[in-house]
């Protein structure tokens, strides 16, 4: 059935018609005359339907592009610090809030491998680009549970999470030994 846009083209011009690309419709044109256009004489024969004229797609512009917001090193270490003072501390309170919602219920106490952190310093670490999760790095000095004796240093990594809220967590270490 042919039609037209305005503006593009008048019924008896090629560039203004287009065809339905639906599967089920019929291939050759109908007898009928369609009430959106004029009447137009048809012939027995079928006529080849023109192919449509595509739509340039317009270039985005630099403006439109959606930048993703760095990480902020202050939140990074303000709650690595929370999560970290909340371990060495025995603060299940600090430690809590530190630690992401999904991990919250799975907290068990203050241990990492068996051993409590004594003290703990940040290594430094590098903010990836677009980005909402990093990994870093602590010097930790373990102190044994049982015997309350040093038990010597080692490197942990931890990741640390910012969620759609622009909220930080800690959410989980890598080490296991």
């Amino acid at each position: 059935m042919p039609w037209w846009l305005p503006g593009h083209g008048s019924p008896g011009d090629e560039t203004g018609r287009t065809r339905a690309t639906d599967s089920t419709a019929p291939t050759a044109h109908s007898p009928s005359p369609s009430p959106a256009a004029p009447t137009t004489a048809t012939s027995s024969t079928s006529t080849p339907t023109p192919t449509p004229t595509p739509t340039p797609t317009p270039t985005p512009t630099p403006t439109s592009k959606a930048t993703h917001a760095p990480l902020d090193r202050q939140g990074i270490e303000r709650v690595f610090a929370l999560y970290m003072n909340g371990l060495a501390q025995h603060d299940m309170t600090s430690l809590r809030r530190g630690t992401c919602p999904r991990l919250r219920a799975s907290l068990l106490g203050f241990a990492l491998n068996g051993y409590f952190v004594d003290r703990w310093e940040l290594q430094p670490y590098e903010i990836p680009p677009n980005t909402d999760l990093l990994s870093v790095e602590a010097k930790i000095t373990r102190r044994d549970p049982e015997t309350g004796k040093l038990a010597g240093e080692v490197l942990n990594q931890w990741i640390i999470e910012r969620d759609a809220d622009q909220q930080y967590y800690v959410c989980g270490w890598l080490n296991e030994e």
